[in-house]
């Protein structure tokens, strides 16, 4: 089937659209790629409609939300360093990288060609506009990382936890839009908190395991046997 594409000098331009109609079709009898899925694909994509929506949402086919509750005790560690730590300049530069993010997406939302340069303006000044301070978002950040590290498990691959990260700190605030993030918008973003800030994750993480290793020891102290 051809439709027309424009006009021209002699009229008309037409484009033949039978190859990826037929490129469709043929897809189409095929199976989904997802391990153990007998669904067919959908459309042109690799996976039919249920995986391939997860893919565009999760960042794979085999990708669930992480809600906040599964990450509460990661949180309120996270929330506790940040309290013990308010002069810390790792503490501070992180917060400050979520506040000088809100800032850039302000100045270029609106600027003439500066669509897209930075991931997520319109999510980060919702976030702003809702109360969700940089000190918010740099916990929420921290506490869903510490959580993916501990259990790897509960995502499956990369772009997974690039999107489970970016997914927490856009929850912040309810009902984002009427649709759902963007997928250029949870993997640029995730990818960006996580080039910015995974050494300071790190320190976190390690904070907390030395305290709950003391934490330890004191209670196998406790139960040291005593002398008759």
């Amino acid at each position: 089937m051809a439709q027309p594409t424009g006009k021209g000098s002699k009229g008309t331009r037409w484009r033949d659209t039978r190859p990826a109609q037929y490129g469709r079709i043929e897809n189409e009898k095929r199976l989904c790629n997802a391990k153990g899925c007998m669904r067919h694909r959908s459309c042109l994509s690799g996976y039919c409609t249920t995986h391939h929506a997860r893919d565009v949402r999760w960042g794979h086919p085999e990708g669930r939300p992480i809600k906040p509750k599964q990450y509460e005790t990661e949180t309120k560690q996270v929330t506790e360093i940040v309290k013990r730590n308010p002069t810390h300049p790792g503490i501070r530069r992180g917060i400050q990288f979520f506040n000088d993010w809100v800032s850039k997406a302000e100045k270029t939302i609106t600027a003439p060609g500066m669509k897209g340069v930075v991931p997520a303006c319109e999510i980060l000044i919702h976030l702003k506009d809702r109360g969700v301070t940089g000190r918010d978002m740099f916990i929420r950040a921290a506490s869903i990382w510490l959580h993916l590290d501990r259990y790897p498990a509960a995502v499956p691959g990369d772009r997974a936890f690039r999107f489970a990260l970016a997914d927490a700190v856009f929850k912040l605030a309810s009902r984002l839009n009427a649709r759902n993030p963007k997928s250029s918008d949870l993997n640029r973003s995730g990818m960006y908190i996580q080039q910015n800030l995974i050494i300071l994750f790190a320190n976190i993480k390690i904070t907390i395991e030395k305290r709950l290793q003391e934490q330890q020891k004191a209670r196998s102290e406790m139960m040291t046997p005593l002398e008759l």
